[in-house]
């Protein structure tokens, strides 16, 4: 996890979404990957109760912050690529060829009865869903596309695709793919009203610096009845109480905003979305990234820690089915330590 320490300047701001000046230290730490040096505090609005990291880092260098090895950034090559996962909603079947035919499609596997369903119910974490209503030929953006693998995944359902995506090495890796994509921020993006049919944003909001701005800025750009689905860390659940400074989500300074479920939908009723739907995600990276983590700090040279962090990166289809029933017990208590959160633009305003 040693990497080379940059630069980065921080600032004092008031709170990004109700503008008050009023805040309580609610926790200090360093950044657990050790890309920033220094140590970062995250604290709570007196007024609205939100958490967010200030002081931050400024619009200047927040991209310092970001270590060359950052995952999702990373370019992985087709040896490396994600097992396959379940689709994301009912409607959504994957296709299939003898080439690609997944395991429980074979000869042997075919002869138990359910396993298919079965496997489909326990890997489907709901990380990545994709409305059911969104028609082909559909306008949509993803907002830090990375190197364009969910670009794809929105292509293969018909979808006309545009990406946004502040780290340059992702941006070429996409563009190289074949997608339209922006090399920067949404706020450099002219977008015209009433344009787009979707915004996907799969952990994003919470790095941005003034996600109120961003999402009133989908809000003017969306067609009337449009989407915006996004996912975020729960910082209301267990996983911050048991972990503290080890939680792997708080991710400081990389993270500026750490969101809880009656915040969010809060927010985005302020900005003018209805039909607003927290999913919690059936999804244990976090604690399993998170148990690396204190045991680094246990024991600094511990290779079992390594390679729990490593495997949290590029988690194994079978470990992934093997903690599959707890992540489904936990997001059924709403306790899961990632969100997926649904929203709409209303039909008539």
């Amino acid at each position: 996890m040693d990497q080379p320490q940059s630069r980065v300047e921080l600032e004092d701001k008031p709170c990004p979404l109700c503008g008050a000046s009023h805040f309580a230290r609610y926790l200090v730490s360093a950044d657990n990957s050790k890309a920033v040096s220094g140590t970062f505090q995250i604290v709570r609005c007196l007024d609205c109760r939100h958490l967010y990291t200030n002081p931050r880092p400024t619009p200047e260098t927040v991209l310092n912050c970001y270590p060359t090895d950052y995952g999702p950034h990373r370019v992985h090559s087709e040896a490396e690529a994600p097992q396959e996962a379940a689709p994301s909603t009912v409607a959504e079947k994957q296709t299939e060829t003898p080439q690609s035919r997944p395991w429980y499609l074979s000869p042997a596997a075919r002869r138990i009865p359910g396993l298919r369903a079965l496997y489909y119910w326990l890997t489907n974490d709901y990380s990545n869903i994709i409305p059911t209503g969104l028609k082909s030929g559909a306008q949509v953006v993803e907002l830090g596309c990375a190197n364009g693998a969910f670009l794809q995944k929105l292509q293969a359902r018909g979808c006309n695709v545009e990406g946004v995506e502040p780290v340059a090495s992702a941006a070429e890796e996409a563009k190289r793919r074949g997608f339209r994509v922006h090399a920067g921020t949404l706020e450099s993006l002219v977008l015209d009203n009433n344009s787009r049919d979707a915004f996907f944003a799969w952990m994003v909001v919470e790095h941005l610096l003034n996600p109120k701005d961003t999402l009133l800025e989908i809000h003017r750009a969306l067609r009337p009845d449009g989407w915006l689905v996004f996912s975020v860390p729960n910082a209301g659940c267990w996983e911050p109480i048991l972990f503290s400074t080890s939680w792997f989500a708080y991710d400081l300074p990389r993270h500026l905003q750490h969101f809880t479920p009656r915040r969010l939908t809060r927010l985005l009723n302020d900005c003018g979305y209805d039909r607003v739907t927290v999913v919690h995600q059936r999804n244990l990276l976090n604690v399993v990234s998170s148990v690396g983590l204190v045991l680094t700090r246990w024991f600094p040279n511990s290779p079992l820690a390594q390679k729990i962090l490593a495997w949290s990166d590029r988690p194994t289809l079978w470990c992934q089915l093997a903690l599959a029933p707890l992540a489904v017990l936990l997001a059924g208590l709403h306790q899961g330590g990632r969100l997926t959160v649904i929203a709409r633009r209303p039909a008539a305003e």
